[in-house]
């Protein structure tokens, strides 16, 4: 299960988050085993977000998979994602910074899911 945590400092109506969630779900998909109807996507909007003093729109974006990826996969899932944010909401490239972590484990339904396949 991905999850991807969009911050951004600015305002997105309901129906704007929703469509956020819907293309970056779908953006996933670009990893083999992933897919969009079991990606976990929050979007935190408004938050007080600063960086070189500057008042712009601005975001930060959190990528969690679980297992590794390709790094050209995980290179155009992030593409994706600043080209959505820069298309949809006039978030310039500079003013938008993601960290993608993957994990060798990760809890649920109510266990303890292990990679056997993880090369770290």
């Amino acid at each position: 299960m991905p999850y991807i945590r969009f911050e951004l400092n600015q305002h997105l109506s309901q129906r704007e988050e929703l469509a956020l969630a819907e293309k970056a779900a779908e953006a996933v998909t670009v990893i083999p085993g992933k897919c969009a109807d079991k990606t976990m996507i929050n979007v935190a909007t408004e938050c007080s977000i600063y960086f070189h003093g500057a008042d712009r729109s601005m975001a930060f974006v959190e990528i969690r998979l679980f297992n590794q990826a390709e790094r050209e996969q995980k290179t155009a899932l992030v593409e994706s994602l600043f080209s959505l944010l820069g298309s949809e909401f006039n978030i310039a490239a500079d003013d938008i910074y993601m960290n993608v972590t993957e994990m060798s484990s990760w809890g649920k339904a109510g266990s303890l899911a292990y990679s056997e396949t993880w090369k770290g």
